[in-house]
């Protein structure tokens, strides 16, 4: 189970750091695709949940937080730019 975190955290750094890095550089992911992803996370979580497998539990449930965070920050930005 160990060796599953340790995965874990470092698919979570990988994508926090990509996810950073496209910010930073000002682009903006499209919205249909972060939808799609926060629903098939979704479902990818409640299943991982289900089956208790708890490195794979943490890493979708970290990885829909951050995804979530994300569109937040994108519907942010876009509703700026219509003004």
């Amino acid at each position: 189970m160990e060796i599953g975190f340790i995965g874990g955290f470092i698919i979570l750094g990988a994508w926090i750091y990509e996810a950073y890095q496209g910010w930073k550089k000002g682009k903006v992911p499209d919205i249909k695709f972060i939808l799609a992803y926060v629903v098939g996370l979704s479902f990818l979580t409640y299943y991982t949940y289900q089956i208790k497998d708890l490195p794979l539990l943490f890493l979708n449930g970290a990885i829909l937080s951050m995804t979530l965070i994300e569109l937040d920050l994108t519907l942010r930005q876009r509703h700026k730019k219509k003004r």
